[in-house]
């Protein structure tokens, strides 16, 4: 078992953004992610109700898609 950082990134992150926070501050989080590794990030923000997929690499920030987040409404009888 290795300790320390890790060597190799994952291949894909979930980045929930907080509420406020800004799009460059989740920009450097997508790019120190790529300069490890990442080569996809869903960026999923709860107050615009959006997921995003990007794709990443070390020299190139991608956004794939976009897509509107539907709540689902469970139907209550009884």
């Amino acid at each position: 078992v290795e300790e320390g950082p890790l060597t190799v990134g994952p291949e894909l992150v979930v980045e929930v953004r907080s509420p406020g926070e800004t799009g460059p501050s989740v920009r450097e989080k997508l790019r120190d992610f790529a300069r490890v590794g990442v080569r996809e990030a869903w960026v999923v923000s709860p107050e615009a109700e959006t997921l995003q997929i990007v794709r990443l690499s070390p020299d190139h920030i991608e956004t794939a898609a976009t897509y509107a987040i539907e709540r689902a409404e469970a139907n209550r009888e009884g």
